[in-house]
């Protein structure tokens, strides 16, 4: 069974979550229902991320290379222009941004009729790839997240969250942190947000935030750094 609060994984039966500490309905009537309800969103989750990765695996070593090439050209490129945003200052070996937050990244993404959302990705993956740098994985830019969503049909974009989410909880403890939250946690809350009003789209969204927000802080006071909020 997975937990009604946290999403993560636990024993049939629990009275209480042995992760985030909630209390948990009762294995019985309605309980059981919201509970067979859960079980089931959460092996929807599973199949979603599994249905992602085989359609990224799916698409050839040749014309992955290629994608990757081409991602790199356009994420070299967003680079360029936000260092001239930044007014030249280069990221690399700087603070990473931490006051990332759902209001202003659902708000801006309406007002710039969804760019915002993809400078978010993109730097999102530029600053954890940076904090996650020795965990031998790589969170793909906005190059590659483009392209292989069109490709894939949208489930690399599945597939990215998800990996997003697992590498996160894995590099928590480098920091001193635990994150309770993973992958699967996260595409559990995009399928149930359509049982939710969408309401858990957007929990989704602010778990990774929140998540992203503290390796990047953590990565910042480990290295002295102050961020520039500009």
């Amino acid at each position: 069974m997975f937990c009604t609060n946290c999403g993560n994984q636990i024993p049939e039966g629990s009275k209480f979550c042995p992760n985030c500490g909630a209390h948990l309905p009762d294995a019985s009537g309605s309980g059981s229902q919201f509970r067979d309800t859960l079980n089931g969103a959460a092996a929807a989750a599973s199949d979603f991320a599994d249905d992602a990765r085989d359609a990224f695996e799916n698409v050839g070593q040749d014309a992955r290379r290629a994608f990757q090439a081409a991602g790199r050209s356009v994420d070299s490129a967003v680079d360029e222009i936000a260092a001239e945003f930044r007014g030249g200052s280069p990221l690399p070996g700087g603070a990473l941004k931490t006051d990332r937050n759902l209001v202003a990244y659902v708000l801006l993404s309406l007002i710039t009729c969804g760019i915002y959302g993809y400078y978010f990705i993109y730097s999102v993956a530029r600053d954890i790839n940076i904090a996650c740098n020795d965990d031998d994985e790589e969170t793909g830019g906005l190059g590659m997240y483009i392209l292989l969503s069109i490709v894939t049909c949208g489930f690399y974009a599945i597939w990215w969250e998800y990996k997003l989410g697992n590498r996160l909880q894995k590099n928590a403890p480098y920091y001193g942190l635990s994150i309770q939250e993973n992958g699967t946690t996260i595409i559990l809350w995009r399928l149930l947000g359509s049982l939710l009003c969408f309401v858990g789209t957007f929990v989704g969204s602010y778990i990774l935030i929140k998540n992203v927000n503290l390796i990047c802080d953590a990565y910042n006071r480990k290295y002295g750094l102050t961020p520039n909020m500009q």
